[in-house]
This record gives structure tokens, sequence and C-alpha cells, in this order.
């Protein structure tokens, strides 16, 4: 989903993030006196990272079952291809042009 994927992006750069449904919320203070639209131009103009890099250090990837049993690597790469629409949030914040 490009929505939790633009979450991951955001909170790789220090914003707080909420997610409610499709809806993407950042903390204003969180930013640090930075524009949200210059923090996006920023993750739009760099190289589109992988899933590990976005997933390293998160800690609420158990979505299954046996989920518990698999190691942290794989778990990340379980959770990036049912969960993470990378190129899809990079795409969507290209298109604002910003």
């Amino acid at each position: 989903m490009a929505s939790i994927a633009l979450k991951c992006l955001l909170t790789r750069v220090g914003a707080v993030v909420d997610i409610d449904g499709p809806f993407v919320f950042v903390t204003r203070a969180s930013l640090g006196g930075v524009d949200l639209e210059d923090l996006l131009a920023d993750i739009a103009a760099a190289p589109v990272p992988d899933s590990s890099a976005l997933l390293s250090g998160a800690s609420n990837l158990e979505r299954h079952k046996w989920d518990h049993v698999l190691p942290p690597e794989l778990l990340q790469q379980d959770f990036a291809s049912e969960n993470l629409d990378i190129p899809g949030a990079v795409r969507w914040i290209q298109s604002l042009g910003l």
C-alpha cells in the first residue's frame, strides 16, 4: 500500500506520522520547522530506498500466525511484499510537482 510506504518514507526522515484508512496525518511539530512540501520534495528527488532501509528498527511487522518464528530479514521481506508500494508512494510524491 502506498499509504504505509509513505508513512515509512516520512518516518525515516524524522516525521511523526499516523495512518487512518486512506488518510496520512503528519504531526507538524515533528517536522522541526521544515515545511512538509520541502520534505516531500527531498524524498521525491532521492533514490528510491529499498524496503529493508525503510523497515529497519520496525517492531510491529508480525501480521500472520507464524511470523514470530521468522528471522527479522525474512519478516521484513514478507511485510514489504504484502504491505508496501514504495515505488507507488514515490511516484505519488513526484506527481505533486514540488
